[in-house]
């Protein structure tokens, strides 16, 4: 029989070749996409990994004044030295006005991978050669080979950089711009904003420690620093630490892990983000692939169903008739499955998307061969397997009548007799064909839930990196320096500004708890602008505290529960003997990012506190809310009375990693929009093919073309609102889940945000796409003969 099947199958393939070979581009694209997520997903989780591989890796941050790179080498234990030291550079424009950027010294004669070149080349022993980060050409205007002059502070102004003025008046410096590239110290950065300098993303330059060797002394220097690497990691550190302390003897010295470390959780968390979303999303639209495929199968299958019934009464059995199908659809599986792993390799030069691709160390194509083979393979099973268990059977059914009780329910209410046709072609029961429309609205159901729920996430994402009390800057300005303490003077102007319509008085700084160093937020308690409250209450004496949710977490502690306070070896350590103080945690709250610490992993407690333990708290800042109509003219305003110590905003690299992340679902929204609009006009589709015998019998009881128009436009919008009906509901829950879920790893207040305007919009897309489809459709069907509309009546 095998003979007499293949025969079967290809004529009706030779029949039909418009729809095989849609059937295969529709299968193979919908492959290719959830194929290349996935294998974007596995090579996303990876790029840190490999990012930092290519770094040095080193262990430790050492600085002294009796400290350089050749006595460092020297110690035992050492493998590599390379200098790390900040320097203030002030780019000078043509009008003579300057703007800040971040300088890193750096040695180019070590190997470093994660200082990525886009242009140019990394510069050698040329000390005025210096490499910019890729916002650099868009900030200031320059590419590679372009020269840009640098003004440096003078050696005087430490006491006016400490009050906040920031006006630099040392020597001045031409660079070349030899590269542009990325460095983590941008990618893991944190966003500030200010009047003065409004754009938000970071600039940093590298500049050569030979510029630093020969000209250190000639302006103002902060130190330098170095990383230090050991040949025995951190088994090694302790003997180390013995050396160096050996060898300068009483000089000051400071040993810290190496920064390296934090900026790679900055960067970590993000893409780790990113590759579950890509998973999820490749994994939906795999799963809405089988659905689209099958209703494309069925439909395929219901094409032939005069055929089925003929070839069954000459002995064709029903096995039979699914292999049939099945050798029909053969060569439309190859042909799928060949373009789904063509498709899925050309688009795997876009992965990573979103900070992944910022760290990706060999961007470019890339064959997964476990992802791409499997895909392919579950790419033709899929269309065949969807084949064989779409086909129906030979026997209609016996009509029960729902169709007419949906057409008296509707008609009772005051609806039209096109609502009532319309929705009786859509939902009535009329024997074969008409059971393919549930299948159809429960699969685009699950396309709007999945879209909805995504677009929940985005606009969470967006609102909490565009409002700035989401993430813990409820004020309009933040005036000072954690690394300075206000003057007196300063101190008196601000709260006494009669722009500051709220402010408080604060500082910042790292301290002990339960054993754990941890950065605090240091509130007047009077102050009439406080920072965000997650839960409870802001603390107000000298022994209550509150806490960020993570550090919450971290700390196994909640509400009620008591922690031990120190200030010894930390920032708020005096000239009293420091003394452990025990608090009680009163509240949650959300902290600005004014220091290293993670979102949610701050601390706030009250000036009395810090003193209860013995230890001293200068005031580094005055956070305000601005009196009047116009908060960004008189923070602007405020600026320029002030000093350029001034910021609007800060925004926490957490937050802004997980905003560059959503380019992942904004891609998923698009292709679930348009595997919505798949499965929609394939379920209209198949409606309006199983009413075309009642559409010809109303054609024939004297319908007008008008009238039948008007009854096939309900028939789609009947089918669209039912998916939407399903899926709206279920998308809200779904993406309050997916929001809740979020907050509560990053410490933040749960509200989610509904994106209402773009869910309109998708719904009257939607709502549109049913009705032309029907349309479209009935104007094909309409050039069929009447009679052999009802020969099957």
């Amino acid at each position: 029989m095998m003979t007499a099947e293949a025969f079967v199958a290809g004529r009706q393939r030779r029949q039909r070749r418009a729809s095989q070979l849609a059937l295969a581009l529709v299968a193979g694209l919908i492959g290719a996409v959830a194929i290349s997520l996935i294998a974007g997903s596995r090579r996303s989780s990876t790029a840190v990994d490999r990012y930092f591989d290519t770094a040095p890796g080193y262990d430790l941050l050492v600085g002294s004044p009796s400290l350089d790179r050749e006595r460092l080498l020297a110690v035992d234990g050492v493998e590599l030295v390379a200098p790390s030291a900040y320097v203030a550079l002030n780019v000078v424009g043509d009008d003579g006005d300057g703007s800040s950027v971040d300088g890193v010294i750096v040695d180019f004669s070590q190997p470093d991978g994660t200082r990525q070149v886009i242009r140019g080349a990394l510069p050698g022993a040329d000390e005025y050669a210096v490499a910019v980060d890729e916002s650099f050409p868009a900030a200031f205007g320059v590419d590679v080979g372009d020269t840009i002059r640098v003004r440096m502070y003078a050696l005087d102004q430490l006491d006016e950089i400490t009050a906040g003025v920031y006006d630099p008046r040392g020597p001045t410096y031409d660079f070349t711009v030899a590269a542009i590239g990325r460095i983590p110290q941008v990618i893991a950065q944190d966003e500030t904003r200010s009047p003065r300098h409004p754009g938000t993303t970071p600039s940093g330059v590298l500049v050569p420690i030979e510029f630093w060797n020969d000209h250190h002394n000639e302006y103002l220097d902060f130190g330098l620093a170095y990383d230090v690497k050991l040949g025995d990691g951190e088994t090694g550190i302790p003997s180390f630490v013995d050396s160096v302390r050996e060898l300068t003897g009483d000089d000051e010295v400071f040993i810290e892990p190496a920064e390296a470390s934090g900026r790679r959780t900055a960067i970590e968390a993000p893409v780790a983000l990113e590759s579950r979303a890509l998973l999820i999303l490749g994994i939906a639209t795999a799963l809405a692939g089988v659905a689209v495929v099958m209703l494309l199968t069925r439909n395929e299958n219901r094409r032939h169903h005069r055929d089925a019934v003929a070839f069954t009464s000459l002995g064709l059995t029903s096995r039979q008739r699914a292999v049939t199908s099945v050798l029909r659809v053969c060569p439309s599986a190859g042909g799928a499955a060949l373009l789904a792993g063509s498709v899925a390799y050309a688009l795997s030069g876009r992965f990573p998307i979103g900070i992944g691709r910022l760290v990706e160390p060999s961007p470019g194509w890339r064959f997964d061969p476990l992802v791409v083979v499997l895909g392919v393979g579950v790419v033709a099973l899929v269309v065949a397997v969807s084949a064989a268990l779409t086909v129906p059977r030979t026997r209609a059914r016996a009509r029960s009548g729902r169709g007419m009780a949906v057409w008296a329910r509707i008609h009772k209410v005051g609806a039209p007799p096109s609502a009532a046709i319309g929705s009786q072609l859509a939902f009535g029961d009329s024997g074969r064909g008409r059971s393919s429309v549930w299948p159809g609205v429960a699969a685009g159901a699950f396309v709007i839930a999945a879209l909805g729920a995504t677009s929940v996430w985005v606009a969470g994402v967006n609102s909490l990196y565009h409002e700035p009390g989401r993430h813990g800057f409820p004020w309009d300005v933040a005036v000072g320096n954690s690394n300075f303490e206000l003057s007196n003077e300063t101190l008196a102007r601000l709260t006494s500004d009669p722009r500051f319509g709220a402010s408080t008085v604060t500082s910042y700084g790292q301290a002990t708890l339960k054993a754990a160093s941890v950065e605090a937020l240091v509130i007047d308690p009077a102050g009439k602008a406080p920072p965000v409250i997650i839960d409870g209450r802001l603390p107000s004496g000298d022994d209550e505290i509150a806490l960020g949710v993570r550090l919450m977490r971290q700390l196994s502690v909640g509400l009620g529960d008591s922690v031990t306070l120190s200030v010894a070896d930390g920032d708020f350590q005096s000239d009293s003997e420091p003394r452990d103080v025990t608090l009680t945690v009163v509240g949650s709250t959300l902290a600005p990012a004014f220091g290293e610490s993670d979102l949610g992993e701050a601390a706030t407690t009250t000036f009395a506190a810090i003193e209860a333990a013995g230890g001293a708290a200068p005031a580094k800042y005055v956070v305000a809310r601005l009196a009047g109509p116009d908060p960004q003219h008189a923070a602007d305003d405020t600026s320029h009375g002030f000093s350029e110590e001034l910021v609007t905003d800060v925004v926490p690299s957490q937050i802004v990693n997980l905003h560059r992340v959503r380019t992942v679902p904004e891609l998923g929204i698009a292709l679930a929009v348009v595997l919505a609009l798949v499965v929609l006009v394939s379920t209209v589709r198949a409606s309006v093919r199983a009413g075309r015998s009642q559409l010809a019998v109303l054609g024939a009881l004297g319908m007008t073309r008008r009238q039948l128009g008007h009854a096939l436009a309900w028939l789609g919008t009947v089918v669209a609102a039912s998916l939407l009906a399903i899926g709206l509901p279920a998308a809200l829950l779904l993406g309050s889940i997916v929001w809740r879920h979020v907050s509560d790893d990053l410490g933040i207040v749960s509200d989610a945000s509904i994106p209402w305007p773009p869910l309109g919009l998708v719904t009257a897309l939607l709502v549109g796409g049913g009705i032309v489809s029907a349309m479209t459709f009935d104007t094909r069907h309409r050039r069929d003969r009447l009679a052999n509309q009802l020969r099957a009546e």
